[in-house]
């Protein structure tokens, strides 16, 4: 059962992958004739997000302030090993 159900994750996984894969390569190949859609594609993906959700700390209580968040990231790379 858990095999199978490994099995499914690992198939839908790597259709998504190929499905990726396939798309950029057809923009990648249609630059020169069709590069609206191209750049729209790299725009996209260029897009960053500035806000991040809420954490939860040790103790399980969800923090939503910044100060509070900053805390929190700031222990986990405090106690983290340095590679």
């Amino acid at each position: 059962m858990i095999q199978e159900e490994y099995r499914n994750i690992v198939q839908a996984c790597r259709h998504g992958v190929r499905k990726a894969e396939y798309h950029l390569l057809n923009l990648v190949k249609d630059v020169k004739s069709n590069q609206k859609s191209f750049y729209n594609y790299i725009r996209c993906k260029r897009k960053t997000r500035e806000n991040v959700g809420p954490l939860q700390n040790g103790s399980g209580d969800l923090m939503t302030k910044d100060m509070e968040k900053a805390e929190i990231t700031e222990c986990l790379i405090c106690f983290s090993p340095s590679w």
